[in-house]
């Protein structure tokens, strides 16, 4: 998902160089054996902080008689729908919910899984995750057919998941040994969607680098990475390609590459890299690592060897609102955040298989590597749809020292996008000093519910970055103003504002789909229960169920934003 706790930062001008107290493990590179791998466990358990595990600890079946309990009270008067309560959604339309592996999995040292770069990284400084660690999360891979069964009860179609690449390959890289009880967990869960009437889709890659990648080469920091990761690309895609049919290679890749600056990345900075340049480092290896995959997918799919379907990358960001419509220097502002943000991936892979000129003009060709005309030729048309992690709309505003200057001085802190963030209220306030729209909780101060600019979004998207096979809002979600300070049931279930969000985003995108004829082909809500949200753990929530960690089987509790999305697809898709 869209880097919630970086995304804050980095618009704060505050992200911070943590450094780590202990150092990365010797990669291996042969041999692979038993005691290699416990090896690359014990560093990450260097720190002082062990891996747990979970109470439950065998796979549980669903329920019995199950029901969603009592529904809650009517909540929102019919007559606030009524512009869209007679619209349906297209036939075919892809409704459903969206996790990934770090944030629900659990059992990080079981099935024979390798540490990743979210192991090593909270455990050795374990501040940096709010003083918790992902061992566990929600423990789905043990309770995910009963989180399936109540998934199902919310009539959703789809739901989106990732693929631990540490979990297929513990090594990560090609030659590595495959773990065919990591592969049999994903066969699991998927015949356990199907099974529901739930139709799979699934990411490659969301964020959880193998840790032994990091050690030998730095991961993205490496064009070695391209090969690696085709290699496990093509292992999933004979695995599963026949019972997946939609794809997403990558998870909101800027927010990624932009995590680079920062801890545990640092400290695999070689030859000249630094914080300012390592985001910039990773972006074309990961294109072309989307790029390579993509082809090989293809490949299979023209060979026989797996279904036909459909595959791309998850986009994050937006096209902000100028602070200030009448100047011509805030439009200036949100076209390069458009440009620099956006832009930088899905221009090539798009348009014309090379970056904006804005991007081109901002950052030397010594900070971003420039495609050759062959990679130019394997990017370009390297998806088969757009998808966008579409949270909210901010507000651009022009820093203090001018564009211009800006641009020029790779040290500015407001480089290269050259967008305010000296005052954090101009982000998400308009002129007038108004709000953009209801904010979310205080830990999440980058998202208010914008669903008054969904359309204008969905708009520039089909114009700028047109492709048959149309739009899906691979996430969109909503922090509950201090949920996690909330202790009675009754209390954690009523999530008002994430309800409301919701609902105004869904009529938007009703209203985009009928009367502005966006060819939006889907919806993926993050997240169907609360998770671990990377920097800031189980403190903040997104989820449409409540997670009480302090019973033994981490029991689930329905929220009032269940019910209302559940009830809306109800009454607007067809078939």
């Amino acid at each position: 998902m869209w880097s919630k706790f970086l995304e804050a930062v980095i618009l704060s001008g505050c992200l911070t160089q943590l450094t780590h107290a202990q150092s990365l493990p010797a990669p291996v590179t042969s041999g692979y054996s038993q005691t290699d791998l416990d090896r690359l466990w014990q560093s990450v358990e260097q720190g002082g902080v062990p891996v747990v595990k979970a109470n439950v600890t065998r796979v549980l079946e669903p329920l019995a008689n199950f029901s969603v309990g009592p529904e809650p009270p009517r909540f929102r008067p019919a007559y606030l729908q009524a512009t869209t309560q007679n619209i349906e959604l297209p036939k075919g339309f892809l409704y459903g919910v969206s996790t990934a592996a770090t944030q629900v999995e659990g059992a990080v040292k079981e099935g024979g899984r390798g540490p990743s770069n979210w192991d090593w990284g909270c455990h050795n400084n374990i501040t940096v995750c709010n003083n918790e660690v992902p061992d566990v999360t929600v423990n789905e891979y043990y309770q995910y057919k009963q989180d399936i069964q109540r998934v199902k009860a919310m009539g959703v179609n789809a739901f989106s998941f990732s693929i631990a690449w540490a979990r297929i390959l513990p090594f990560g890289h090609r030659g590595s040994p495959v773990s065919e009880e990591g592969l049999q967990f994903y066969d699991n869960f998927i015949d356990e969607l199907l099974k529901n009437g739930i139709e799979p889709v699934a990411t490659l890659f969301h964020w959880d680098t193998p840790l032994n990648l990091m050690s030998q080469y730095g991961a993205f920091l490496n064009n070695s990475i391209v090969e690696d990761f085709d290699n496990y690309a093509s292992i999933a895609f004979q695995r599963y390609g026949k019972k997946v049919k939609t794809w997403f290679t990558f998870n909101e890749p800027h927010v990624y590459c932009d995590q680079y600056a920062a801890y545990p990345y640092n400290s695999l900075y070689t030859g000249g890299i630094n914080a300012t340049t390592a985001p910039y480092t990773c972006v074309p290896n990961l294109i072309k690592a989307h790029a390579v995959a993509v082809q090989t997918y293809r490949g299979l799919i023209s060979e026989g060897k797996i279904a036909k379907g459909k595959i791309a990358l998850k986009h994050d960001g937006q096209r902000p609102i100028p602070f200030d419509s009448n100047s011509a220097s805030d439009r200036e502002v949100v076209e390069r955040r458009a440009d620099i943000y956006i832009g930088i991936f899905s221009q090539p892979i798009y348009v014309d298989g090379n970056y904006p000129k804005r991007v081109l003009d901002t950052i030397p060709a010594s900070i971003l590597r420039r495609f050759t005309d062959d990679e130019k030729k394997i990017i370009k048309g390297s998806a088969d749809f757009y998808a966008i992690d579409s949270y909210a709309t901010i507000v651009a505003k022009t820093p203090p020292n001018g564009i211009e200057a800006c641009a020029s001085n790779v040290n500015d802190p407001n480089w290269p996008i050259c967008q305010d963030i000296s005052d954090n209220v101009s982000q998400y306030s308009t002129q007038s000093g108004w709000a953009v729209g209801a904010a979310a909780d205080p830990l999440s101060p980058w998202l208010a519910d914008t669903s008054q600019w969904l359309r204008y979004q969905l708009n520039w998207l089909t114009k700028t970055y047109p492709t048959p096979g149309g739009i899906y809002i691979s996430e969109f979600g909503f922090a509950e103003p201090y949920e996690y300070l909330r202790t009675e049931n009754y209390q954690l279930a009523w999530d008002e504002r994430r309800s409301n969000y919701l609902l105004d985003y869904l009529n938007a995108a009703l209203l985009a789909i009928h009367e502005d004829k966006i060819d939006l082909r889907g919806m993926l809500i993050w997240t169907p229960i609360d998770n671990f949200e990377w920097n800031l753990a189980t403190q903040q929530k997104f989820g449409l169920q409540h997670v009480n960690h302090s019973t033994p089987g981490l029991d689930r509790t329905y929220k009032l934003s269940f019910f209302q999305v559940r009830d809306f697809f109800k009454q607007h898709l067809v078939g």
